[in-house]
Formats: structure tokens, sequence, C-alpha cells
């Protein structure tokens, strides 16, 4: 807010000193360099000709309200850095009810620069947690710098609870905090994070940190990626359970940690945390994984508390992915949640990527396409046959193989190709072996297209079940009873 400022404005102190005082404008924010550009001391001299430079000090920058009252038909809307700035010092703006959406990709790179290098502040804390709504919008917070080496819960959002997180993507981030540690929340109770993706990197001086989440309790996980780095400075057990998505998971709310069609791929370093770091998970004391892989090769680790290891060619096959709504195809759903550059492998690198990020760039090469079948489920031993169907526009020979999970339920043939150069059908033999459950996994393999999967499960009951009653009285087995006795009659089956 200050130009230029003449002797008469300064106030002296003595024969060489003299101050200035101003009240900062709000704005922007910046750095201001100040020089002595002209003038003499008391016995006359002239400043030198190319005086050096004066101090420089930064100041940072305003928040700024964002239009919209914070409710789910008029979400305040976040559409520049210096909105987020606003909501992560309104604290009054954090609590259930409140909604916000971004509306545009954001350039936080300035925040390097703020509050003496600690960058921007955490979102939710110890006293006040995060538990509103968060969409999005399927935009982009690039550059974004969180440094608070010394704090715990530290993230995009550093604690919430029942909180809401969608449709967000980080790139180009650093996170550092000491314990609790991750991408987008930092310590989480029973939220929802779904259609987001973080990377750059997150830095813990002490346990729990994730890519997404560092601890989580009763958290859902959907739908998302890391390909953020993760690491602990800290010794010993302060440098424990460190993953790629999430650090440790619990249950909390009477419900597990849960991550659903989901990846990471990021580098975990683990020098220090051996035996609690995992490629996707560092952690599982309550946690359920379900079709959510991490890479092996990239990551640097071999296992997880969760998730199932691929390397990096595997994890850039589209058929991995069974189960998965991606668009072109409607078996798994009409969401169109995922893309996959799969023909050239450019955008994000061949990996899955979320179809809000760049969908209209992506040279998709279908795979085979597989008849979905129905689970059987059947008490007889007579062999099942079923009429196998896969589809390939591309043309060119389609050979159907198929697999038992567990052979001394059910075994498996292929019998009877035929084809008229685009559909191929055969028929699939499923031969009684004896009672349980086994999945049965259908291939179609083109040399034109990606291989096409399809799985369902098998259940032979075959045996009538045996029932037996027995009788106690006060905990003992007992063949008569008398008055007054209490029984318990326990039918086992």
């Amino acid at each position: 807010g200050v130009e230029e400022v003449t002797d008469e404005e300064m106030t002296r102190v003595n024969e060489t000193t003299y101050i200035y005082e101003w009240t900062v404008n709000p704005g922007v924010g910046g750095q201001q360099t100040w020089t002595m550009s002209s003038g003499a001391d008391l016995a006359g001299n002239e400043v030198a000709s190319s005086p050096s430079a004066g101090g420089s000090i930064s100041q940072d920058p305003s928040p700024v309200a964002p239009t919209g009252s914070g409710t789910e038909t008029d979400p305040y809307l976040i559409a520049t850095v210096d909105n987020l700035n606003w909501l992560s010092q309104s604290s009054g703006e954090w609590g259930v009810g409140k909604y916000y959406r971004q509306t545009a990709n954001i350039d936080a790179t300035g925040t390097a620069a703020w509050d003496g290098g600690k960058g921007l502040a955490p979102r939710g804390n110890n006293s006040s947690n995060v538990k509103g709504v968060y969409d999005g919008g399927g935009h982009v917070i690039d550059g974004l710098v969180i440094d608070r080496s010394t704090e715990e819960h530290v993230g995009m959002f550093g604690y919430t609870r029942s909180a809401v997180i969608k449709n967000l993507g980080l790139d180009n981030a650093s996170i550092k905090g000491e314990e609790s540690v991750g991408g987008l929340v930092g310590l989480d109770f029973t939220s929802t994070i779904t259609g987001c993706f973080t990377k750059g990197s997150v830095v813990s001086s002490d346990m729990y940190n994730g890519g997404i989440v560092g601890k989580a309790f009763g958290t859902s996980i959907s739908n998302c990626y890391s390909m953020a780095s993760v690491k602990s400075t800290g010794s010993s057990s302060n440098a424990w359970f460190q993953g790629g998505l999430v650090g440790a998971g619990y249950a909390g709310g009477g419900v597990s940690t849960t991550i659903v069609n989901s990846y990471s791929t990021g580098l975990i370093y683990d020098g220090n945390a051996t035996g609690n770091a995992g490629g996707m998970v560092g952690k599982d004391y309550d946690l359920t994984a379900v079709g959510s892989f991490w890479d092996t090769d990239t990551s640097g680790q071999a296992n997880s508390a969760g998730g199932t290891d691929k390397t990096t060619s595997e994890m850039k096959v589209a058929s991995l992915y069974m189960g998965w709504d991606f668009a072109l195809e409607t078996a798994n759903g009409t969401e169109d949640v995922w893309e996959m550059d799969n023909a050239n492998g450019v955008i994000n690198g061949g990996y899955p990527f979320l179809s809000w990020e760049n969908g209209s760039a992506v040279v998709y090469d279908l795979p085979t396409e597989i008849t979905s079948i129905s689970d059987i489920l059947t008490q007889s031993t007579v062999d099942q046959s079923i009429t196998v169907t896969a589809t390939d526009g591309d043309g060119g020979e389609t050979v159907i193989a198929a697999s038992s999970s567990n052979t001394a339920v059910a075994t498996v043939s292929v019998s009877g190709a035929s084809t008229d150069g685009v559909v191929t059908t055969a028929t699939l033999t499923v031969a009684h072996a004896g009672e349980g459950a086994a999945v049965i996994t259908i291939t179609a393999t083109n040399p034109n297209s990606p291989e096409g999967v399809a799985q369902f499960t098998y259940t032979n009951d075959v045996s009538a079940p045996v029932a037996a009653l027995s009788y106690t009285v006060s905990g003992n087995v007992v063949s008569t009873v008398k008055g007054d006795d209490v029984v318990t009659i326990t039918a086992t089956i």
C-alpha cells in the first residue's frame, strides 16, 4: 500500500535512524522490497549513486469470501485461492449443513510463501472439525503447499467428521505435518471420499501418513487414486503406518473403513517403518478393500495391509478393473466414473483416471465383451451347461477359456466354439466335484483387443442339513426336567 516515503513523513529516532509505519492494505499479497533512492546525511553527504537494496517483506493475501450462502441449494462457490484462504480461516463455516462447490481449477503455487513459509492452513482441527460437503466439481487445485511439520492432523482438510469430499483433484501438492497427515485428509471419522485424486508428496515427522487419508475411522473411500509419494521422517515406532491411500484404517461409528475401486502408485519411503508400511494401506485395524490395487513397481512395496498387488504393466491392462464403472460400458453402471487411455498410454501414464479429468482426449481400445452370467446356486450334482457369448467389433479370432477358483467344488471346460467374425459363442460346462463355492472366471482373448473377463459364483449345497436339539438347565445338558426349572433348547443345524 506504499510506493514512496519522504523524510518529512518519517519519524527521527536518532542521528542515524528514521522509522515509518503504515497499515497494510488488504489485497492479493506478494513481496515488497525497500530501497533508499535519494537523500543526504547530516553532514550533507549524498547517498551513494547506487544504494544497496533495503529490507524485503512479504504480505499474505487477504481472504476473500466466496459467493453463496453455504446451503445445499446455494453453496459457497470456491473459485480462487483467496476463497480457499477464507475457508481455512472461517471455522464457523465448517459445521454440519455447510456446502461448498469449487467452480474452477485453482493455481495455489503462491501458497508456498504464505504464513512465513507454512503455506495454507488446513481446514479442520481438534476443536473444530469439517462436517460439510465439499464438491470439487471436477476441478483441480495445483501446487498447494501446507508445511506444518510440528502440527498434527494435516491435509487439504486437517480433521473431518461425517463430511463428504468428492470430485476433487490435488496436483503437485506438498503436504507436511507431524502426525495423521494425508493428501486430502489428515484425520477422519466416518466421512465419504469419492471421485478424488492426489499427486505430489505427503510427508510426516511421525506416524499415520497416507496419500488420501492419514488416519481413518469408518471412512468410505471409493473411486479414488493417489500417485503421491508418502514418507515419514520419524524413527522407530514414530514412523509407523504409511500407505499409498491410507496410513491406518480403523472402525468408526460401528463400521469398518472401506476402500472400493481405487488404486495407488506413489513411492512409499519405508526406511523407518518396515512391516508397518504398505503399498496401499499401512495398517489394517479394521479395514476392507474391494476391487482395489497398488503398483508394486512404483511404490517399492511388495506388501500392503489392504488391496491387491499388481505390477506396472498389469495396472495398465483394462481387464484388471472388472466391476469398475468405465465409460463406453454399461455392465458396471452408467455413471461413467472412470476412463483409461489404454490405446496409447499417454493420459495419466496409461493408468485409469476419473472421467471428469480429460475424457474428451481418450483413445480407448475396448476389451472383448463377455455377456454377464448370473451366479448359480444348486443342490444338484448334474453338470451345468452355459452358453458364453463374446463380442469383438475389431474382428479376428476370439478364444474363450475358463477356470475355477476351487476345483474341489467344480471343474470347468469350454467346447463347441463358433463365430461369425464378430460374435463368438461357446459352451461352458461346470462339473460338480463337491460342496462349497467356487468363482468361475471366463476370459475372451483376441489379438486385436484387450482381454475380456467375466466372473460368476457357483455354489453347490447337495447334502440335506442334519438337525439336533439339546436341552440344558443352568448350563447342564439334561434329559428330564422338574417344576420351576428354566430350560434352554438349542437347535443345531
